[in-house]
């Protein structure tokens, strides 16, 4: 635990409001970049409510394991580690997907080169256009070109057979729309 971390007295006043002002100070004091939506974020992702829900119900209860799974989650962010590992998520492109410490946090200056790539394949007149993604990550390049351009099949190739069941995961995510449209392939 950092130093100076106080553990919450949810005892007396076990509710989504304290929940959330302990975790604000907590992350303040750690000097985390925005500590109140942070500390939204992490207590959503705990209690696997929407944002509407967690602000709706500020006096709710939080059931013990989930309240230790909470004071668990604000000390990892305390202590440095990524939300996006915390979470299991990154949105991009519109997308979620799925991250892990194997793969790199898709960046938001990342989609200005899918946004490159979709006006080049719109100005192109070969057909088929045919794109690679050579070492994905999360698979968020490959996937959000290939929704977009509905084209098939889409290379995306990876040295890590961890990398590659991970953006399996992902693509299969029935909301995204490129199942069999983007081939994940491990190559040595």
């Amino acid at each position: 635990m950092p130093a100076g971390m106080k553990t919450p007295d949810f005892e007396t006043e076990n509710t989504v409001a304290s929940a959330l002002s302990w975790a604000r100070r907590e992350l303040a004091r750690a000097a985390v970049d925005s500590p109140h939506l942070t500390a939204e974020l992490l207590l959503r992702n705990t209690l696997g409510w929407d944002r509407t829900r967690l602000l709706t119900y500020p006096e709710a209860p939080i059931p013990d394991e989930k309240r230790e799974n909470f004071v668990t989650l604000v000390r990892r962010r305390c202590a440095g580690e990524p939300l996006e590992y915390i979470t299991g998520e990154q949105e991009f492109f519109g997308l979620s997907f799925l991250v892990t410490p194997a793969v790199l946090i898709p960046r938001p200056e990342t989609e200005i080169l899918v946004e490159k790539a979709l006006a080049l394949a719109h100005m192109s007149s070969v057909r088929p256009l045919r794109f690679a993604d050579v070492g994905t990550g999360s698979g968020c390049i490959a996937v959000s070109v290939a929704r977009e351009l509905r084209l098939w099949p889409w290379p995306a190739r990876t040295r890590s057979d961890t990398v590659w069941r991970i953006v399996s995961i992902s693509s299969v995510r029935t909301c995204w729309n490129v199942s069999g449209r983007v081939l994940f392939l491990i190559s040595f």
